[in-house]
């Protein structure tokens, strides 16, 4: 009797430690680990049936989204789609609607992009987007920027080597942006880089790189004694005089260095920005030359009193400080370009289209 008493209560406990332990619902164990997602274009998502030990994917659209095997769904466009993975021992589907974003452009063009002659920095018309990664040739580098009058500059902190390149800009969200480019390195012949350039009174000597710590600079016969200066991103070195002093009139600068030949340049100071009193008509344009650079924002140019913006600046071949402007707006005939700068007399051209 006594062994019958301690099994009932065994019994008893056992059942009450069963009923303790909540029913096993094999359907609710089977979950979809997400109902709704959004990826943008190329990006993934996992997605996961547990529970289940067959599980078939599928997708309402192969042209958004497509997915594999194992559930993992890409972004192949735009739009939206649905995703089922069904359980097959059961026979019973589960859905996720999957929604693509396009990627944003960052509206950059190459033409806007300029490589410095020196092979270490990148110039870009207008204000790059932040948190970009940058890679040079598949590479990851890291960059310097700088922004100056709407134009950002890149340092790349290593100068290139020359050949063909490959700048990419990746951000999460966005289009990769390429610039294909060719880098090739300066030559130079003699002890100049460029022709001189004048600014606010100031005389600016682009000299060979190799004068750095090396150039001996005399301005009309008397001997600077610090001249010096620093390499810029063409790879010149240039050397600031202060010409603010000087009489109007002309004026020689000479250079030499240990193992260049003794070079000079003349040039002219005084109320005359125009080079000559002429300017040339080619294929549409016309070129006005100048005696020394004046930034585009300091100057007024106006073709028969309209104020007109330059479409280029350079050197010429003749070592010109030159300005083009377009005249495919103008009518055939006579016109007068007429060139302002504050601290200059007014000076006009007339020139036939």
């Amino acid at each position: 009797m006594r062994f019958i008493k301690k099994s009932f209560s065994f019994l008893l406990i056992l059942a009450m430690i069963l009923a303790l332990i909540p029913p096993v619902n094999a359907s609710a164990a089977v979950k979809l680990n997400k109902t709704k997602a959004t990826i943008t274009v190329g990006k993934t998502v996992q997605l996961k049936l547990s529970g289940a030990k067959d599980v078939k994917w599928t997708t309402s659209d192969k042209k958004i989204v497509t997915v594999n095997k194992s559930g993992l769904v890409k972004g192949k466009k735009a739009g939206t789609a649905t995703i089922t993975a069904t359980d097959t021992a059961k026979n019973k589907s589960y859905k996720c609607t999957v929604t693509v974003k396009k990627l944003k452009n960052f509206g950059y063009r190459e033409k806007d992009f300029f490589l410095f002659g020196g092979g270490q920095f990148i110039s870009y018309n207008g204000t790059l987007v932040e948190g970009a990664v940058y890679y040079l040739d598949d590479e990851e580098i890291n960059v310097e920027t700088t922004i100056e009058d709407g134009v950002t500059y890149i340092n790349l902190l290593n100068v290139l080597d020359e050949g063909k390149h490959v700048l990419k800009v990746s951000k999460e969200g966005y289009e990769p942006f390429i610039w294909n480019f060719t880098y090739k390195a300066p030559e130079f012949n003699g002890v100049w880089a460029e022709e001189l350039m004048l600014s606010e009174g100031c005389l600016y000597l682009l000299l060979n790189p190799e004068l750095d710590g090396n150039a001996e600079v005399s301005l009309d016969g008397q001997v600077i004694e610090d001249a010096s200066g620093s390499v810029n991103g063409d790879g010149f070195y240039v050397i600031s005089l202060d010409i603010s002093n000087l009489a109007d009139g002309e004026h020689a600068v000479t250079v030499s260095g240990e193992g260049f030949k003794k070079s000079t340049k003349r040039f002219r100071t005084g109320k005359t920005i125009l080079k000559r009193n002429k300017v040339n008509v080619e294929n549409g344009f016309v070129f006005i030359f100048f005696s020394q650079y004046v930034e585009n924002k300091k100057i007024t140019v106006k073709i028969d009193n309209k104020k007109v913006a330059p479409v280029r600046e350079f050197i010429n071949g003749d070592g010109d400080i030159t300005k083009s402007f377009d005249l495919s707006s103008l009518k055939k005939g006579k016109h007068t370009v007429t060139v302002s700068v504050k601290g200059f007399d007014d000076e006009s051209v007339t020139f036939t289209k």
